[in-house]
């Protein structure tokens, strides 16, 4: 008789032959052998399926062309046999005792969903990069590691402890419409409960776990556990992409608020938007120079930054941000003027 495992971890990989090896041994280094562990290739040019094939894990390798990393995560969760769906980034890591912390709570909970808080790291060496991307990306970071020690200051040592602990409660569809709860893998959803809830949704980049948690909440509430055992990586070719992510999330975020699928516009009115996420997104915009001048992006950033944010200036906002670009060139030109 087969049995079932009690978690199906699932991997999207797309050209992450530099971390992949990392993530695998942490979650072959679990110290509860439950899992079955599910690679879903989106397509990679690089040596990342090979490696996966090559790892004593030995995780199944579905490969698939390139479409998108929802479209990876629902075909993953497709081929799952385990009770319960985890996710987890090609560059993220566990905790070697996430799995055995979790066992009890996952054998008894009625919950169909349940989520922990994250313990976000970074490495030294992109200290000065990091920081040039932004406050947001700054306050994100717990932990500095040197790159090459993740797994044994990070993944086998103590439960790295973290400034925000998560509240034990179950969050409810206003909590999960006021902002982002958590990181898109450090949830845990019941197999069955997955279909019920519709799965990862490909037209809503960088912000389809918040959809997905909105369906899930809109269902029954989510449990939160106080258990940082997800470890978060942040890099420096994570945190220079996300101006491109602005125009999927913002509408994707109006959408969902205002769109009468979940809650009521009166509703959403009511309930306010505390979310880091968007406001870094729209900041980068602002930093990149994409909303200069009188052009269809500005626009469309100026109406949408309004709709999410009513009490917010966006006009001054965005003036300033004009201004910091500009400050430089006027500087070099009244300095020439000045030594004529």
């Amino acid at each position: 008789m087969t049995i079932r495992p009690l978690v199906s971890v699932i991997i999207p990989l797309h050209e992450g032959a530099a971390f992949i090896e990392d993530t695998l041994t942490s979650l072959a280094e679990q110290t509860v052998d439950d899992l079955e562990v599910i690679v879903v290739d989106d397509g990679s040019t690089d040596a990342g399926p090979e490696l996966v094939v090559e790892h004593p894990v030995g995780a199944k390798l579905i490969r698939q062309d390139r479409t998108g990393v929802a479209i990876a995560r629902n075909r993953g969760s497709y081929h799952a046999s385990g009770t319960w769906l985890a996710f987890l980034d090609q560059d993220d890591l566990w905790h070697r005792s996430r799995v055995e912390g979790l066992v009890a709570t996952l054998r008894a909970s009625s919950q169909g969903f349940v989520f922990t808080n994250t313990t976000s790291f970074a490495a030294t060496e992109d200290r000065e990069t990091i920081m040039r991307a932004g406050p947001y990306v700054e306050k994100m970071i717990d932990i500095w590691v040197n790159r090459g020690e993740e797994l044994t200051a990070l993944c086998r040592g103590p439960v790295p402890s973290v400034t925000k602990p998560l509240a034990e409660k179950l969050y409810r569809l206003e909590d999960v419409m006021s902002g982002t709860l958590v990181t898109t893998t450090s949830f845990l959803v019941r197999s069955d409960h997955m279909r019920l809830v519709g799965g990862w949704s490909p037209h809503a980049r960088s912000i389809d776990d918040w959809w997905l948690m909105a369906s899930a909440a809109y269902v029954e509430p989510i449990l939160g556990i106080d258990q940082p055992t997800h470890l978060y990586r942040i890099h420096a070719g994570a945190t220079s992409r996300s101006t491109k992510f602005w125009y999927a999330y913002s509408s994707s975020l109006v959408a969902m608020r205002f769109g009468d699928n979940y809650v009521s516009r009166p509703a959403a009115l009511r309930t306010p938007l505390n979310n880091d996420v968007a406001e870094h997104l729209f900041d980068q915009m602002l930093r990149s120079g994409e909303l200069a001048g009188d052009s269809p992006a500005a626009h469309y950033a100026r109406h949408m930054a309004s709709v999410l944010w009513p009490e917010r200036r966006i006009g001054r906002d965005m003036l300033k941000a004009s201004l910091r670009r500009r400050l430089p060139r006027l500087s070099r030109a009244w300095s020439a003027h000045r030594d004529r």
